[in-house]
């Protein structure tokens, strides 16, 4: 459970710094410390006192200030119950963060259930302790600056706002979108998958069955198709824009068995209203969307 900032005032020791009240001991008399009998030099001890109430000011600033400091904690009834976390709903916990201004929700081990709609742009943080903590159910990703880390998502995950960061485990029956364009970040782990990869970060699917429908779980992947045995046919998902794919055949047989890259409809394909076909051994297409139509990057 996050401790409660003091109430009390913080100390402040001679908040001017007047040198004619505050000395530095030496470094010897800083080893030695004084004697029992030793009478306490006046400006001295302000100077330890100086110094403490400085650092704390330092400390309270730092706190006060800092996005990452930890603003609630999100637990099971029995740890609520117990005292070691604020909350047991993950959109309770995430509605008080938001209320103070932004932070990191610590996630504790455990099953917490309920949908979240993170709708907020304060920079939030949901930072757990490996996959064992889990949220389960809808989560939704509408606001900016939100993040999830070291956690498992337990339920279908969808991102709409812009510049979020996703760094978690996904269990492998659940859906994931990303609707915000190239403008959010994410490593997505799910099942025991390849992870998604998002903004410019690639990472490989092998191909091997088909057709193949390529969904927005792909967005900036490399597909890797193996043709050795047969043609095989992959289909592009509906050309939202900033949606990127690269399509490669990965066993240089496309000569013998082209890979095609078909439409969802009418859309053009690198200009032309027709399907591709990857014809080359080894041969790779860069695919983007513009929001109408696919392009060749």
């Amino acid at each position: 459970m996050a401790i409660p900032k003091p109430t009390v005032a913080r100390l402040d020791w001679v908040p001017s710094g007047d040198v004619d009240k505050i000395s530095e001991p030496s470094g010897s008399k800083k080893t030695q410390g004084w004697s029992p009998s030793e009478p306490l030099p006046a400006q001295q001890e302000n100077w330890i006192l100086y110094s403490l109430s400085q650092w704390l000011k330092y400390f309270e600033d730092l706190t006060d200030k800092n996005p990452e400091k930890v603003v609630a904690t999100l637990g099971t009834a029995a740890q609520v119950l117990s005292g070691e976390a604020d909350f047991d709903e993950p959109q309770d916990a995430y509605d008080a963060a938001a209320a103070a201004g932004g932070g990191v929700i610590r996630v504790l081990e455990g099953v917490m259930v309920g949908n979240l709609n993170a709708n907020s742009n304060n920079g939030i943080i949901f930072l757990g302790l490996g996959p064992n903590s889990i949220l389960q159910g809808v989560v939704t990703v509408s606001g900016n600056k939100n993040g999830f880390r070291d956690l498992l998502i337990d339920g279908n995950l969808s991102i709409s706002g812009f510049e979020n960061l996703l760094d978690i485990h996904q269990t492998a029956a659940a859906t994931f979108a990303n609707t915000g364009a190239d403008r959010n970040i994410y490593r997505i782990l799910k099942g025991t998958a390849t992870p998604i990869l998002s903004s410019g970060q690639q990472s490989n699917i092998s191909v091997t069955t088909t057709p193949f429908q390529i969904t927005e779980a792909h967005n900036g992947m490399n597909l890797l198709v193996d043709v050795s045995t047969a043609a095989k046919t992959v289909i592009l998902p509906l050309p939202r824009k900033g949606f990127k794919v690269r399509i490669q055949d990965i066993k240089g047989n496309a000569s013998v068995n082209p890979i095609t890259i078909q439409r969802q409809g009418a859309q053009k394909l690198g200009g032309v209203a027709a399907d591709f076909l990857i014809e080359a051994d080894l041969g790779a297409k860069n695919i983007g969307a513009d929001g109408t139509d696919y392009i060749f990057e």
